[in-house]
Formats: structure tokens, sequence, C-alpha cells
């Protein structure tokens, strides 16, 4: 006998990271389908300060939702749909 075979799809998302802004990271994306559990999109802006210097990181791509629960809200934004995570950060 021979069993169902079921495929999990999760969404698509788009993937990119840069040191400079958003719109950089824009032209280096690519679309990733994400697999369980990170089964949401994500949009993140890390700033770290070292002395005189601050230096940002703009990222796009997959997370799941307890990752999304966890980290600071201020700096990321998560959704749900696929290629939702689109545009510049709203902050």
């Amino acid at each position: 006998m021979k069993w169902p075979v079921f495929i999990l799809s999760g969404i698509s998302c788009y993937r990119c990271l840069s040191n400079m802004s958003f719109a950089d990271c824009e032209t280096k994306q690519e679309i990733v389908n994400c697999t369980f559990p990170r089964n949401y999109c994500l949009k993140q802006k890390n700033s770290t300060i070292d002395k005189n210097d601050q230096e940002s990181v703009f990222y796009k791509g997959c997370i799941s939702a307890d990752q999304c629960r966890q980290k600071e809200k201020s700096s990321m934004e998560c959704c749900g749909d696929t290629l939702c995570n689109t545009g510049k950060f709203n902050v």
C-alpha cells in the first residue's frame, strides 16, 4: 500500500543583505521559498555604534513566528503573506 506524500509549502519572501540601505539591498534581492518553521517574511535594520562610527545592516528574508515575537519590534517587521517584505523599513 502506498501512502500519500504531503509536501508542506511555505511562503516566498525576498532575501537580501546590505550595509548601505534597503534600496541597495533591493538591487541584490532574490526570491526564496521559506521552509518550516520559518513561515514569515522579515524586514530588519540593525544598527551598532562603535565609538564615533555607526554601522547599519539591512536584511530581508524568512523568519519563524517565535523569532518574530521575541525580537525587538522597533528594529524589524514581520509579515505572513508571500513577498510581503517589500519596500523600506516603516518606523
